[in-house]
């Protein structure tokens, strides 16, 4: 089950190197550094574009375990997006 694009302001490099370092520490995932990709741990599988120009990120988790509830996954990343500066 897919949840609804998530898209978030303020992400310059410095908030994306900061999301792929937690995204290594946290949950064990080396998102690559690139504009754009796929990532999938743990059943869930996230599709990624960063627009280093606009300082845009969208998210869209489009397959995740069943225990985890979309409201849930979008918290969790905003407050990750926060932590890294981003908004």
């Amino acid at each position: 089950m897919a949840c609804p694009t998530m898209t978030f302001e303020g992400v310059d490099r410095d908030v994306w190197d900061c999301l792929r370092g937690a995204a290594r520490s946290r949950i064990g995932i080396d998102l690559p550094d690139r504009p754009s990709g796929t990532a999938s741990e743990h059943g869930a599988t996230v599709d990624w574009v960063w627009s280093e120009g606009d300082g845009t990120l969208e998210l869209t988790v489009r397959q995740k375990p069943d225990f985890i509830d979309c409201a849930t996954i979008d918290e969790s990343f905003r407050q990750a997006v926060r932590s890294c500066g981003g908004r």
